[in-house]
């Protein structure tokens, strides 16, 4: 889920309880601790991270994006992991341990793209 989509956020929540921070929001409750879901505040994390993973897509049904493409796992700041495609990259650019910010194209569509 997207949040302010002008300060590249991501919604999420937080767990009053134990403090765990989820991305997208935990809408039943807390996976760490149990915490009813009224424990979870909700709240917005920066969308900027270091790619901890990456795979590359050959294949798939749809027509877009088109292949290949590369999914990368992020290490949020914030500290969730979460998946994305990662914009602009080439399957021979994506550097483990690169700093990512998520970024909404002209047609509205969020992902990750590298930074620097």
């Amino acid at each position: 889920m997207v949040g302010d989509m002008t300060d590249s956020t991501l919604a999420a929540s937080t767990c009053a309880v134990c403090g765990l921070v989820a991305v997208p929001p935990e809408p039943i409750g807390c996976e760490r601790c149990g915490a009813a879901a009224a424990t979870m505040e909700h709240t917005f994390v920066p969308a900027a991270g270091s790619v901890t993973a990456c795979a590359v897509v050959h294949h798939h049904v749809a027509p877009e994006p088109p292949t290949p493409f590369v999914v990368v796992e992020i290490a949020l700041d914030a500290g969730p992991v979460v998946r994305s495609l990662l914009r602009g990259a080439s399957p021979d650019t994506v550097v483990i341990g690169g700093r990512v910010t998520g970024a909404v194209d002209d047609a509205g569509r969020f992902a990750f793209v590298a930074v620097g």
